[in-house]
């Protein structure tokens, strides 16, 4: 049976306030966001239709990065017991990117097939976002799957409940994050990983 049929749950939510200095985490990840914005001089301005999304990010450079994901390493161990994966070592986390959608921006769809499991962090949102994070099961790699993964949907609502949360999925289901409508900025972390 190839590996990937064997995620039996598909979509996993944890919320990580239980970490030592969550607020602070959080605060300083935001701070991480906005600078490596303007180190990557981007032109974020409310007429551009795609958020920003920062190259992928080198953990020996980053330790605000390397804390973020040594605080969520429990939960991509936990998702791989739920998903009955072998796990004999440790999780590698591969990519991780900063991105922020302003007011009528939007993440375009994607998926990572060179990872095992995605996990997407929220560290700022707001009530009036009025947007959904859009998980779905179509494209070449799960065409390939059981019944299990088509056709299929999931829709988590991003609001102010979102920060401290984080979203973990297989990497070869695709995701998008509709506009943002709120007057905030969405700032969120995207982690891919394999075992």
């Amino acid at each position: 049976m190839p590996l990937l049929k064997l995620f039996s749950n598909k979509v996993i939510i944890e919320t990580i306030e239980t970490i030592e200095n969550f607020n602070d985490l959080n605060e300083d990840l935001k701070k991480f966001g906005y600078n490596k914005q303007i180190i990557d001089n981007f032109n974020n301005s409310e007429d551009v239709i795609d958020g920003w999304k920062s190259d992928k990010l080198n953990l020996n450079d980053n330790p605000i990065i390397f804390k973020l994901l040594k605080n969520i390493n429990q939960y991509f161990v936990k998702y791989v017991s739920i998903a009955k994966l072998n796990y004999s070592n440790k999780i590698i986390f591969n990519k991780t990117q900063v991105n922020i959608n302003k007011k009528n921006q939007w993440s375009e769809f994607s998926f990572q097939p060179d990872n095992l499991i995605t996990g997407i962090y929220f560290v700022k949102s707001d009530d009036n976002m009025k947007a959904n994070l859009m998980i779905r099961s179509d494209n070449i790699y799960t065409d390939m799957l059981s019944d299990i993964y088509k056709p299929n949907v999931f829709g988590y609502p991003v609001n102010s409940s979102s920060v401290g949360k984080i979203i973990l999925f297989p990497s070869f289901l695709e995701y998008s994050i509709q506009a943002n409508n709120s007057e905030e900025d969405l700032i969120f972390y995207t982690i891919s990983a394999s075992l």
